[in-house]
């Protein structure tokens, strides 16, 4: 690290943190670590690349911020004018809003939302970059912290907000020096009084370190349990700085976490928002630890299927109950796909799903195993799972072109999936509401206005919480969900939706 307490200054040292009574916090995230204050499109600190209040965009090349994205609109399946009409405050507020329950078709479409490349909404008060920001911020609260470094890289650290979360994001993931390099930047917030001592002493300049810590805490730039743990992470000879086990912070950002660990008492992930659970996916941490924490995140879809699948195989498990009977599980059940045996397969399959269904991991095994599946013909009630299982994977679509029903309520799972439902009676409210979604000829009238108005991500945003309440047993949502999909060419998603409503069951 370049920061050195004589080059920086009193000034410079009291811009870099405040006391206990800060200021609001950078972001609705509550454990990002407030080395910056300055809203989205703000002017960086004096020195950087923005000085003089004007904006620094040289790294986007002329875009907006809010139209950075990582997949391009029409790779992503999405119109190019996704936010158009959209004012970027209600697009915030719209993808700020908890749906717990969406199905996993629905979910990979919000993660497209967060990742997309399209035109930026219109200017409004909230400044460019609100957007931005925003869809950073959920990929964090979600735990897909990999996507949200690589966005934030794909926008350019020129200025304090997006440097501030790359730093902690850098810091969750393991990777202090890339966390500390961002803070050397020339548009980097001043960093807090415990970020400027970390780094310092991460770079072995240990001396600048315990000058930066006792200057900052003679001024009262520190709290007293922040203090106490910076204390103990310099472990100063000169210094008192106790010995008693530190308590755990009420507020745990990435920094505070990462020093616990650093002075050997590390804080439980499992009570931490799902981002922490990175830590314990590295090989360091016991294997336990690291099946927690996958399944974790793969609950939110933070992590891929196949990352899952990773931790799950990587040894034999040594205990029963539980995580252990979920990973043997597994383990049988790829063995004998891996074997291309029928019978191991028919014994294992019910097995595996039933172990991933009582942690709510059940979505797993289509995405994992549902291709190879289609290649078996298995008897009785293994072959129905087997066919369920198909169903909800990418080989729905040819299976069910080929497959010939054995009863009604096949011929229906089959019609969805090939998209042919005209003139199949319903028995059940919730399959008469897939069938109405799904042959909708127009959109719901609200989700029209929207679209009218070239607001069609509002549009999407509203047919995912229509398909969250639908997952909790709202017929209407169903339909209505799975209508504006149809109607905004989304057919596709709209059908695997309608599966997984009617395969997994209600959520709620």
């Amino acid at each position: 690290m370049a920061i050195r307490p004589a080059a920086l200054g009193l000034a410079a040292l009291l811009s870099g943190g405040q006391p206990a009574a800060a200021t609001g916090p950078l972001s609705a995230i509550d454990w990002l670590t407030e080395t910056a204050t300055a809203p989205p499109g703000a002017a960086p600190p004096d020195g950087g690349a923005a000085a003089g209040g004007t904006i620094a965009v040289d790294a986007l090349g002329g875009r907006r911020l809010d139209a950075v994205g990582l997949v391009p609109a029409e790779a992503a399946g999405l119109p190019a004018a996704l936010w158009r009409g959209s004012q970027a405050a209600t697009l915030v507020a719209a993808l700020s809003a908890p749906r717990p329950d969406l199905p996993p078709a629905a979910r990979e479409l919000f993660f497209r939302l967060l990742l997309v490349e399209a035109e930026p909404p219109r200017a409004d008060a909230s400044g460019d970059g609100a957007l931005f920001l925003a869809r950073v911020d959920r990929l964090l609260a979600l735990g897909a912290l990999e996507s949200a470094i690589a966005l934030i890289e794909a926008a350019g650290l020129d200025d304090a907000p997006r440097i501030a979360r790359y730093f902690d994001t850098a810091i969750l993931l393991g990777d202090d020096e890339r966390a500390c390099a961002a803070l050397d930047r020339p548009a980097a917030p001043a960093p807090g009084p415990a970020a400027r001592v970390f780094c310092l002493a991460r770079g072995g300049d240990w001396p600048a370190a315990a000058i930066t810590f006792r200057t900052a805490r003679a001024l009262g730039l520190l709290a007293p349990d922040e203090a106490a743990l910076v204390a103990r992470f310099l472990d100063l000879e000169d210094d008192e700085a106790g010995t008693d086990a530190l308590a755990p912070p009420a507020h745990a950002t990435a920094l505070a976490w990462r020093l616990h660990e650093a002075v050997g008492e590390p804080l439980p992930t499992a009570t931490l928002p799902p981002a922490f659970a990175h830590a314990d996916l590295a090989s360091t941490a016991g294997w336990r630890a690291q099946l927690a924490a996958a399944e974790r995140l793969a609950r939110t879809g933070a992590i891929a299927a196949n990352r899952l699948l990773g931790v799950y195989s990587e040894r034999a498990p040594s205990a029963s109950g539980g995580v252990w009977e979920r990973v043997a599980a597994v383990q049988r059940l790829e063995a004998a796909i891996r074997a291309r045996d029928p019978a191991a397969l028919a014994a294992a399959l019910p097995v595996a799903w039933d172990r991933m269904a009582e942690a709510g991991l059940e979505a797993m095994l289509p995405a994992l195993f549902g291709e190879d599946l289609a290649g078996f013909d298995l008897p009785g009630a293994a072959g129905e799972l087997a066919l369920r299982i198909v169903l909800l994977s990418p080989a729905a679509e040819a299976v069910a072109r080929r497959r010939a029903p054995t009863d009604a309520g096949q011929a229906f799972l089959l019609a969805v999936a090939r998209g042919t439902l005209r003139g199949l009676v319903t028995p059940d409210a919730l399959r008469g509401a897939v069938r109405d979604g799904l042959l909708a000829t127009r959109l719901p009238p609200a989700a029209a206005r929207l679209a009218a108005a070239e607001r069609t991500g509002e549009a999407l945003f509203l047919a995912l919480d229509r398909l969250d309440a639908g997952a909790r047993g709202d017929p209407l949502g169903v339909s209505e969900g799975l209508a504006i999909l149809v109607g905004l060419n989304l057919a596709g998603h709209a059908r695997r939706a309608a599966l997984e409503l009617l395969l997994l069951g209600p959520r709620g």
